[in-house]
């Protein structure tokens, strides 16, 4: 099942933030809708407020009454974990068809919001080991073994890897990856490159369930995650960066 399946995204308040901007939230989304007659950017916010809630009418739509939230707090993770069992094409409010809540995209309304009007947006992608490498270089989140893959793997880069890149590449990924039989500190370099090409071969057409994550202006929050489940996230991340604005927020 691809994110795009899912009709409805749900949203849920991590933060102690007024009602009023959880409100506002949705009358952007509700908003965005209103003003789009070829009815691309349907308002697809259901909003969560306790993680015992068992009735969703999709879409929320504002005014909601003032609500103690029982995800504030949540960690990313845990609303990762909450999503894939209650929602997807068969959990709560599915009605068949694709008239679903993502189990592989949702909203996070946190203490940020209430400062810079954005929300947070993860989105499970399928995607290999050296694309996951290109959003993080993207950001400047990459770490060595990112730095090392892209390198060795000819991806933005003129630079032909040296042997003690080639050897360092070897060693990190034995430390991280312990299934991975290569001995850089013997054998001769072309059995390491062998051994090495072997495993990225299998990586690269290995695909995998990988979470991302960006901050969305929320004026126009609905629009960008049409764009997302267009394009894919990992795309946006790496090749639209004239989108963001300096704080690293989509807002074009």
């Amino acid at each position: 099942m691809s994110m795009s399946d899912a009709t409805w995204v749900p949203l849920f308040v991590t933060a102690k933030v007024p009602v009023e901007i959880v409100n506002e939230i949705l009358e952007h989304g509700e908003a965005q809708q209103r003003n789009d007659p070829d009815d691309l950017f349907p308002n697809r916010w259901v909003l969560v407020q306790d993680p015992d809630q068992s009735t969703f009418s999709p879409p929320t739509k504002p005014p909601v009454h003032t609500f103690t939230s029982g995800f504030v707090n949540a960690s990313a993770e845990s609303l990762k974990v909450f999503i894939a069992s209650k929602f997807g094409e068969q959990g709560f409010a599915s009605n068949g068809r694709s008239d679903w809540i993502a189990d592989d995209a949702f909203a996070v309304v946190d203490e940020r919001t209430a400062c810079d009007n954005s929300i947070l947006f993860y989105v499970q992608q399928y995607v290999d080991i050296i694309r996951q490498a290109e959003v993080c270089k993207a950001w400047g989140k990459d770490t060595t073994v990112d730095k090392l893959l892209l390198k060795y793997a000819g991806v933005d880069s003129n630079e032909i890897p040296s042997d003690e890149d080639v050897r360092k590449l070897a060693q990190e990924l034995k430390n991280e990856n312990g299934s991975l039989v290569v001995a850089p500190e013997l054998g001769d370099l072309e059995r390491v490159k062998a051994q090495l090409d072997s495993w990225l071969s299998k990586e690269m057409s290995d695909v995998r369930p990988v979470w991302m994550e960006v901050r969305l202006d929320a004026v126009n929050a609905v629009k960008f995650t049409i764009g997302i489940w267009h394009i894919g996230l990992d795309e946006a991340l790496i090749n639209h960066h004239d989108e963001f604005d300096e704080h690293g927020v989509m807002c074009r």
